[in-house]
């Protein structure tokens, strides 16, 4: 869950208050309320942004909270610091990211999501922390939904993670092709074009015996080409 810090506007003297931020708006306000004792309205940032959506707030925010009056231009000095704290704070932890992907859940890194394909959907949805979210709903424990099937997402996720295409053999790899496709991966759907592909072909195939050869014979026509490809085992 996202944990934020608050501040009472035009009062960033007084030390600031940590809180867990709950998914809903009305929540985190009651939050607020309750943390520094006022009766909490609205959300700011620091840049005096009013917060409507708890899907634009990010983990370690600073927040402004008011009592209905507009955000005050003393509260602004808390910018600096924040741009400051977010350009030394370490990857390792703001990095990572939970999705609901057809209600499984998934653990991965922004970087995994969009250092392979940038130019890819997932890539969009998560390329910094100001986009982070592309329109998305949370569910209850903060982690994106997305509403793709989890069985075809799993391939897909690991091959950003590695780079390399390991397709479990009771996957259908059509199935992870529609959903490259859907989240603009380029390079990976066509390799699973190659895949398909080749699997067409070889159910395209069949084996014959004697009896099937002279059965397909006695139905063709006089004026029809047959072609058939014979291999022959042959035992030492």
């Amino acid at each position: 869950m996202k944990r934020v810090t608050l501040f009472r506007n035009g009062r960033i003297d007084l030390e600031g208050k940590v809180i867990a931020v709950p998914c809903d708006l009305n929540e985190v306000l009651s939050a607020a309320a309750e943390t520094l004792g006022i009766d909490a309205k609205k959300l700011y940032s620091t840049t005096g942004g009013l917060i409507e959506n708890t899907a634009v707030i990010r983990d370690g925010d600073t927040l402004i909270v008011s009592e209905g009056e507009p955000f005050l231009e003393s509260c602004s000095k808390l910018q600096s610091c924040e741009r400051d704290r977010l350009k030394y704070r370490p990857t390792s932890s703001a990095d990572w990211i939970r999705l609901n992907v057809g209600g499984q859940c998934f653990t991965t890194t922004r970087s995994t999501l969009t250092r392979h394909d940038p130019k890819s959907m997932l890539a969009c949805m998560f390329a910094t922390d100001e986009n982070a979210i592309w329109g998305n709903s949370v569910d209850d424990t903060g982690a994106y939904l997305i509403d793709r099937s989890p069985r075809y997402f799993e391939p897909i996720l690991n091959y950003l993670r590695h780079g390399e295409l390991i397709l479990d053999p009771a996957v259908n790899p059509q199935g992870v092709l529609e959903e490259a496709r859907f989240f603009g991966l380029q390079s990976l759907a066509e390799q699973l074009e190659i895949i398909v592909e080749d699997s067409r072909a070889d159910r395209d195939v069949v084996c014959l015996g004697r009896r099937d050869v002279v059965a397909a014979l006695i139905r063709t026509t006089t004026h029809t080409e047959l072609r058939f490809q014979v291999v022959v085992y042959i035992e030492h």
